[in-house]
């Protein structure tokens, strides 16, 4: 792929087409990678992009009979309040550690699961799961790390105005920083 034509993809795509039915069969795991966070003092509710994201989770695990999930740790937070965790079979929490304490990065957090919890369990077609503006970027970077991405249909993942993040609060925030972020990771040679 051109230079060119990935520029454009960060600046216009998206949405990112769900993989098919028969697609999806091949995958022995699953990577969700969660979409902001909510601070508990100020609200009583769970983030609505993750929770939304954990019951996407179950459903293709069922689904399709998977019992390996790499997940980061704010849908690993909302599998435990809210669904029954005992439908997947192992999970992994995916929020790889960083020097600086800050927020793990979507590249750092596929890498980190791909080195430390995937290949030990010969997992290398996993089906992807993330909130649909955040899926080109997610999928770019997993294709550097696993022999097969199958995509996830997330069109139901909202955003959530009340996340600690402001970039995932609406689609305007989330579009501007993402663009950014898109260019950076492209000129790190990481999408």
């Amino acid at each position: 792929m051109t230079i060119f034509k990935k520029i454009l993809q960060c600046l216009f795509v998206w949405r990112v087409k769900s993989s098919r039915q028969e697609e999806l069969q091949r995958a022995d795991s699953i990577i969700a990678f969660s979409f902001g966070d909510f601070e508990p003092s100020v609200r009583y509710i769970d983030n609505m992009s993750n929770s939304e994201l954990a019951k996407i989770v179950v459903e293709y695990a069922s689904s399709f009979s998977i019992k390996t999930a790499f997940v980061q740790g704010e849908i690993d937070s909302a599998l435990r309040d809210k669904l029954h965790y005992s439908e997947l079979g192992v999970i992994f929490t995916a929020d790889s550690p960083k020097k600086d304490g800050g927020y793990p990065s979507t590249r750092e957090v596929a890498k980190w699961l791909v080195e430390h919890n995937m290949k030990p369990y010969g997992c290398r077609k996993p089906i992807i799961i993330a909130h649909p503006n955040h899926m080109w970027r997610a999928k770019m970077v997993c294709e550097r790390f696993v022999d097969e991405v199958l995509i996830a249909d997330t069109s139901s993942v909202p955003y959530d105005k009340w996340s600690v993040q402001w970039r995932t609060r609406n689609k305007i925030n989330f579009v501007f920083s993402e663009i950014l972020t898109r260019i950076y990771f492209l000129l790190r040679r990481w999408i």
